[in-house]
């Protein structure tokens, strides 16, 4: 995640190209100029007086004391975007571990980010490893025993074959082992300053499903109110999201889960 956060905070001008960079880090021609994000080096563009740009410590500081007080309900998007985020990376991360350990030559970046996410609503990152681990042998015994057409045929099956696992470990209620962090695919610090300092809670985001875990904690703990009591809130029947569309037809009321997909008919007695 480390070029997608620099992208963020250039894109919002929140810190800027130190004109001190060194030169390789440029590329010019007569057409384009443009820079390699991880080559450049940066300078931290905010200012806490509102004249001078502050030091990296002073930031450091009043964000210290910011996170310290506790989670504000205005960033509850950002934060459910950042549980999810996290978690779908140390799926990737672990994935690309074991890959490279059987020299599996996976590339099916976007599919997979989109079943981890999937995966996550009700399977920990933890759990999620058996699944990775057992889809990327697959693809392995799949190119070695010449079934495939190539290698990359190979590790394109790694999602679909996560997917169908996880279907089959919810479906049959399988009793998912939960496995210990592996040593090559080591916490970030975002996640440390997440989990650990501001949620309280060490490491949850590998041993607790995010999609549970936010529904289940975090949400009724730290956005209850924001939310008033729930009390006029709709919520799918099956998975207890709140993240629904309502569309009237006809007399007809449908309400369609956008978390799980369920679709629900409601029709008034009158």
């Amino acid at each position: 995640m480390d070029i997608e956060c620099l992208r963020r905070l250039y894109k919002c001008n929140v810190i800027i190209i130190d004109p001190n960079s060194d030169t390789n880090a440029f590329v010019e021609d007569e057409k384009t100029s443009s820079f390699y994000i991880n080559r450049v080096r940066w300078i931290v563009n905010v200012s806490l007086n509102g004249a001078n740009r502050s030091s990296l410590n002073e930031i450091y500081k009043v964000t210290y004391q910011e996170l310290k007080t506790g989670i504000q309900a205005k960033w509850e998007a950002e934060l459910l975007e950042l549980l999810s985020k996290i978690a779908t990376e140390e799926v990737l991360q672990y994935i690309y571990v074991i890959s490279n350990e059987l020299k599996v030559q996976f590339n099916a970046e976007i599919k997979t980010r989109e079943i981890a996410a999937q995966l996550l609503k009700n399977f920990s990152v933890s759990e999620i490893y058996y699944f990775a681990k057992k889809s990327v042998e697959n693809a392995h015994l799949y190119y070695s025993k010449g079934l495939s057409n190539g290698k990359k045929h190979a590790a394109n099956t790694i999602p679909n074959k996560m997917l169908s696992l996880g279907e089959r470990a919810s479906n049959e209620k399988w009793e998912t082992y939960k496995h210990n962090r592996d040593s090559r695919a080591p916490r970030s610090s975002i996640s440390k300053v997440l989990y650990d300092f501001l949620l309280q809670d060490e490491d949850a985001g590998f041993h607790k499903a995010s999609g549970k875990y936010w529904m289940q904690e975090i949400l009724p703990k730290h956005f209850s109110k924001s939310n008033n009591s729930g009390a006029d809130k709709i919520y799918c029947s099956q998975c207890n999201s709140s993240d629904v569309t309502v569309k009237l037809s006809n007399g007809m009321l449908k309400v369609t889960c956008n978390d799980c997909d369920k679709i629900m008919s409601f029709i008034s007695n009158e």
